[in-house]
């Protein structure tokens, strides 16, 4: 097959070339005659050409083989006459010149008649071994053949050497340029006969030769007729192949045989490759191949020796896990090694690794020298442990197996000492947690306090995991150590200091009081308690909380230890909640019984105005009590000027259960500032101002109609309220004071209020009131006009009447 190959890449190799450089040229055009060149006899040329076109009639013509291309022949041959008379003439240069040469370039050129035709360019054909030397010599065959002369090698491309024999057939190829070339065989028992060996050489251009030689062979040292026998072992098996040379079709099986004997075999098999199971691991064997025609030898035997692969031995047996007595943190371990796989297989190292059982994670792993015993160190008190040994040879670790045993108990760990809790001013709860590292089974604690040289302990059970310490002394340094305890003895001590930092009791005696005319001040008193032990009073805390209408505000403030104390910033007229608490290094106590006290009253904020209503000559107001009172409204002051008339003004003082007044007697579509403030004992307060302006005035023909209608509707009404009870009009004097713009005294004006109520009159009522008569009403400039009776009268009339106004608008 590979023989095959090579042939055809170098056909394909030197067409190509043979391309490029014809052995033979044709040249014809529509204007020249044609002309024909080829390759003869390797060295030579044969040229013919048409007598046509401008040679039609001519007998004679020269032809002219010059030297030409890269390698141009040394032996040029030049102005050969030819006659000639038939339509196609010839000419041979082997009857005329000289051998080209072996690979090389000539032009030819025909001229006659003045006419030279196109100079045509060829290769001759390159050197090709001619001869093949074949010799039989004790067993080997020797084909030798000559190269090429020169050393650029002619155009020498390569030879393909075939041998045949009577039962088998050799292939090799040669390259390069050598002057000799030899190539030797070994002959086997299928060579013995006619042997012949052919030799195909091609050169550059594509052109190729075959030289033919034969021998005889007798069989004399015959070769055996396999070869390249090559094995792939595994662990209890082997793959072997070889090569039957020359594909001999006298063989007809192979005998295969390994040994040693006590774990050999045999088989025979028709193909050149077999998979041989059953052997042994870790095993030596040596395999033999021997040929067979028939039933019978075929010349000699190929052997091999072979070793199969080492293999993973058995787990090791009788794991046993010993305690190391008074060693808590020691395991020992011995197995049973298993046995060898194989021979070859012993037992080289050991793994051993341990774990905790509780969690399966890894602790450690060693791999040591094929021992039966390993002493393990390093490992936690009280522990249970796995622990997994594996035996290895060449081939790998075996399948672990493990043992299980706990190592020897220990001293204890320190508890965790969780907290250090005062149970009263002079005994202390230590609680704790068990050691994280017990190292074995608690079987008691033991708690110890020192307080400067004095050392005390107490004993608690297993169970328990607090104690409470009497008797000691607060503020003062004592420390606190818990010790576990196993049968090996306490273990270490967890410790914690403490200076039994006790908070004092309540202070006595809490006293809050307002402070006379400040009204954002409270002035607190105190007696201090006693603090316990070696305690001292560091701080107070003053806490005020007051709550209103579902409000609720608390401030407290920490102050140097003192017993009294100036609360400022509260709010005036309100009550407040007050405690006291003590420090000392224990923290604050708790603040016992508390006080309570209401700041002083303060001049209240301004009223708000809720309504208005305005008329051509009067103004009706209600308005609600402050926001902030700061105290008991007693009075409200109302008072209103024209703004564009300082001397049309009024003032009136009322009292704090009347938020509603009508100012009558106005002038129409003025602008007047209107000022309400209220009082508490602590005076006047803020004054509210708001502008408001009246209406225009009514012409007198719709005040008559209005009048008209009025005075039948107050007849109807005042007969339907005839038989009513009437009001009982209380009154009472008012301050009101006026200032007088005109000097520096100021006058004050006593003025008689009735009992109008005319802050529950409607609005409506008050703007159609224009009409009643204005001797009956407060005037702007302040004046009492109306007697009591006249009071009443306006009460019954006027008020009804300016009802039912309102209706009728």
């Amino acid at each position: 097959m590979w023989r095959l190959f090579f042939i055809g890449l170098l056909n394909y190799l030197f067409v190509g070339i043979h391309e490029g450089h014809c052995s033979s040229a044709v040249v014809n055009s529509f204007e020249s005659p044609e002309v024909n060149v080829a390759v003869i006899d390797k060295e030579y040329i044969n040229v013919t050409w048409k007598r046509e076109g401008p040679w039609n009639n001519t007998n004679s013509f020269y032809v002219d083989f010059k030297a030409d291309g890269e390698r141009p022949t040394g032996d040029p041959c030049t102005s050969q006459l030819i006659s000639c008379h038939t339509d196609i003439c010839t000419l041979n240069s082997k009857e005329r010149c000289p051998a080209f040469g072996l690979c090389r370039d000539v032009t030819v050129v025909v001229r006659s008649q003045g006419y030279d035709s196109e100079g045509i360019s060829i290769r001759t054909d390159g050197y090709t071994p001619t001869f093949v030397n074949v010799e039989s010599n004790n067993g080997m065959l020797i084909v030798s053949w000559i190269g090429p002369e020169n050393e650029d090698g002619d155009c020498y491309g390569g030879s393909v050497l075939t041998i045949f024999t009577p039962w088998t057939e050799y292939s090799a190829s040669f390259t390069g340029n050598h002057s000799h070339y030899r190539h030797t065989q070994d002959l086997t028992a299928c060579d013995v006969g006619k042997v012949t060996a052919s030799l195909r050489s091609f050169d550059l251009m594509g052109n190729s030769d075959t030289a033919t030689n034969g021998t005889k062979y007798l069989g004399e040292n015959a070769s055996p007729v396999i070869s390249d026998l090559k094995s792939t072992p595994g662990r209890r098996g082997a793959f072997v192949k070889w090569e039957l040379l020359g594909k001999c079709s006298r063989v007809t099986s192979f005998h295969l045989v390994w040994m040693p004997s006590d774990a050999g075999g045999e088989v025979i098999v028709s193909d050149t490759f077999a998979n041989i199971t059953g052997l042994s691991p870790c095993q030596e064997y040596l395999l033999r191949v021997q040929p067979l025609e028939g039933r019978d030898d075929l010349g000699g035997q190929e052997s091999v020796a072979l070793f199969t692969e080492s293999e993973a031995p058995q787990a090791p047996s009788s794991i046993a896990v010993l305690m190391v007595e008074n060693e808590p943190n020691h395991l020992g371990v011995t197995w049973t090694q298993p046995a060898p796989p194989g021979p070859l297989c012993n037992i080289t190292k050991n793994s051993v690794r341990w774990f905790q059982s509780e969690t399966g994670e890894t602790v450690g792993q060693v791999e040591i020298t094929a021992n039966t015993a390993y002493f393990i160190t390093g490992l936690k008190a009280y522990t249970n442990y796995t622990i997994c040994v594996a035996s290895r040879t060449e081939g790998g670790f075996s399948p672990e197996r493990n043992g299980y045993n706990t190592t020897d108990q220990d001293i204890p760990g320190p508890p965790i000492i969780c907290s250090l809790e005062v149970v009263s001013p002079s005994s202390l709860r230590v609680t704790w947690e068990r050691p994280p590292q017990p190292n074995g089974i608690i079987t008691g604690y033991k708690t110890e306090w020192r307080h400067e040289n004095q050392n005390y302990s107490a004993y608690v059970n297993n169970n328990e995991t607090y104690y409470i310490i009497a008797n000691l002394t607060a503020c003062v340094f004592h420390e606190i150590t818990v010790m576990a305890e196993t049968i090996k003895g306490f273990g270490e001590r967890s410790s914690e200091n403490t200076t039994m930092e006790v908070a004092p009791g309540a202070p006595g005696q809490v006293d809050a009081v307002m402070v006379a005319n400040i009204s954002d001040q409270l002035w607190v008193t105190w007696s201090q308690p006693n603090p316990y032990g070696n305690c001292t009073i560091i701080n107070n805390k003053i806490t005020w909380v007051w709550q209103s209408m579902g409000e609720y505000k608390k401030n407290d403030t920490t102050i140097p230890k003192s017993s009294n104390y100036t609360i400022t910033g509260l709010r005036p007229y309100t009550m407040y909640n007050v405690c006291v608490a003590a420090q000392t290094e224990g923290g604050f106590g708790p603040h016992g019984e508390c006080d309570s006290v209401c700041t002083e009253e303060d001049t209240p904020g301004p009223p708000e105005v809720i309504d208005i209503v305005q008329s051509s000559n009067e103004i009706y107001l209600v308005w609600q009590s402050p926001d902030e009172p700061n105290g008991i409204i007693l009075l409200y002051n109302l008072s209103w000027t024209n703004v564009a008339e300082s001397n049309d003004k009024g003032l009136v003082t009322l009292p704090a259960n009347q938020t509603s007044y009508k100012i009558k007697g106005l002038q129409s579509e003025s602008v007047y500032s209107v000022l309400i403030l209220a009082k508490t004992s602590a005076g006047w307060g803020t004054v509210l101002e708001q502008k408001v302006s009246t209406k225009k005035k009514i012409t007198w023909p719709y005040w008559l109609a209005g009048e008209t209608l009025l005075a039948i509707l107050a007849v109807f009404v005042w007969r339907r309220l005839r038989g009513n009870s009437r009001h009982d009009a209380d009154s009472f004097q008012n301050e009101a004071f006026i200032p007088d713009e005109g000097s520096d005294n100021h006058h004050m004006i006593q003025v008689e209020d009735r009992e109008e109520n005319d802050h529950d009159v409607d609005h409506e009522e008050i703007t159609m009131s224009e009409s009643t008569s204005e001797g009956n009403d407060t005037s702007s400039n302040g004046t009492y006009r109306e007697s009591r009776d006249e009071g009443k009268q306006y009460e019954k009339t006027d008020g009804y009447m300016a009802w039912v106004s309102l209706l009728i608008v």
